[in-house]
């Protein structure tokens, strides 16, 4: 992973490493930031992904998504690919439940 500082904000650089990242690259949205545009993740994507990494930080950055856009997230999406990465104690702390 690479980090980089673009403006105020730090931006972390991962290469793909399974088969969620490639399937993210492919869902990525491009939004304009700081007068350039970039690649974002979706939301649901941005999630798994600080799943992944796990840091105290990270699972707090997921309930801070989860809480700011629970309404418009794809439920299932996200609890299938965190099924699929046994990401499934992550899934249940971010979420507050039990499925």
């Amino acid at each position: 992973m690479i980090q980089i500082q673009l403006g105020p904000i730090l931006v972390d650089i991962m290469r793909s490493r399974d088969l969620h990242d490639r399937v993210t690259l492919r869902r990525r949205r491009k939004v304009k930031a700081f007068g350039t545009r970039i690649f974002l993740p979706k939301a649901e994507d941005l999630i798994l992904l600080k799943m992944k990494v796990g840091r105290d930080r990270d699972l707090s950055d997921c309930i801070g998504i989860f809480e700011a856009q629970k309404e418009s997230l794809d439920l299932k999406y996200l609890w299938r690919w965190a099924f699929r990465l046994r990401l499934l104690d992550e899934y249940h702390y971010v979420v507050g439940t039990k499925q």
